[in-house]
């Protein structure tokens, strides 16, 4: 038998009782971090994946347990954004990819049979730029939470809340402009 061959069986059987001695483990990791079955199983099978591909490089005689729970974030986070797709806000900015708020098969005026109710809507919302325009269709006419929202919109969290605070005060001026108009 070649020299070759023997390190390779050995090395195949050094990364077999790794990945025995860590599987059940990584499996409850996957658990943890989905919560659902089908998807901590694709997680699972894709830690096992990268495992196989990068063990020739690791070495086994240390501890992986910080390693195995870096790739498992890591592959969390590649099946999250597989599964959601994303609108990145610098398309929304782009005057070109202009964010359209009342088109009627998504926004929850054209369910209000009031057109005063829809006028008004789209009056206050008129002085709004697109990225408070998505904010609030997000927030308040979709129901997303700030968390949600600061990941569609990639801004933090205190980010957006300022913003929607921000939002709710243009709306708030400019109703009572209109109030002191009328008078």
């Amino acid at each position: 038998m070649n020299n070759s061959t023997i390190q390779t069986e050995s090395l195949c059987k050094k990364i077999e009782q790794v990945w025995i001695t860590h599987a059940d483990k990584i499996y409850k990791q996957c658990k943890e971090k989905t919560g659902y079955s089908e998807i901590s199983e694709d997680l699972f099978q894709e830690v096992a994946l990268r495992f196989c591909r990068n063990a020739p490089f690791l070495n086994l005689d240390n501890s992986l347990n910080s390693w195995f729970s870096t790739v498992i974030n890591s592959a969390h986070c590649d099946i999250y954004r597989r599964s959601h797709k994303i609108v990145r806000f610098s398309k929304l900015n782009n005057p070109l990819y202009s964010y359209e708020h009342f088109s009627e098969n998504q926004s929850i005026h054209y369910q209000s049979e009031n057109p005063i109710v829809i006028d008004e809507v789209k009056y206050l919302m008129g002085k709004l730029n697109h990225q408070e325009t998505k904010l609030l269709d997000l927030n308040f006419f979709n129901g997303y939470s700030i968390k949600k929202c600061s990941s569609i919109m990639e801004r933090s969290k205190n980010y957006v809340a300022k913003l929607r605070s921000n939002v709710l005060l243009k709306m708030k001026l400019q109703k009572e402009d209109e109030e002191i108009n009328l008078k």
